[in-house]
């Protein structure tokens, strides 16, 4: 089970830096003919940000439209988005994933949607200063 669960890390790991090394040939996908921009403000709660995105996003079972959202991170291995109200929309399970160099604010790894038509996926986040992040977990379809 252990060997297992270090190659399932390791495909996803591996997934998310050739999402990321690939992202740039795909900046958007043929519906949705804006870049997604991301801007940030943390709170003082810890592990938590106020996040704005200029076009729809999905997260795994849920695509977000344009607007403002909370991330937080109650605990390891866990997310949960909010809307700015403070309602949460779900909880994410999450994987550590790693990167190779820091970035100086928090941030997003984006990729194509499943499908054409779809809003693109947040892949990963990261904290500021931080090569270890957390990866969303998609299902397998």
């Amino acid at each position: 089970m252990r060997v297992r669960t270090m190659l399932v890390g390791a495909v996803a790991l591996a997934a998310v830096q050739v999402a990321g090394t690939s992202l740039q040939a795909h900046t958007q996908s043929p519906k949705f003919k804006e870049n997604v921009e991301v801007s940030g403000l943390t709170h003082h709660g810890l592990g938590e940000l106020t996040v704005a995105f200029s076009g729809p996003v999905s997260l795994p079972g849920v695509s977000l439209p344009a607007g403002k959202y909370i991330f937080r991170q109650p605990g390891s291995n866990i997310v949960q988005v909010a809307d700015m109200n403070g309602q949460p929309y779900r909880m994410f399970l999450t994987i550590p994933t790693v990167r190779n160099r820091a970035e100086d604010g928090y941030s997003f790894v984006l990729g194509p949607g499943p499908h054409a038509d779809s809003p693109r996926r947040i892949l990963a986040m990261f904290r500021p200063g931080e090569t270890t992040g957390q990866q969303f977990i998609y299902p397998a379809r």
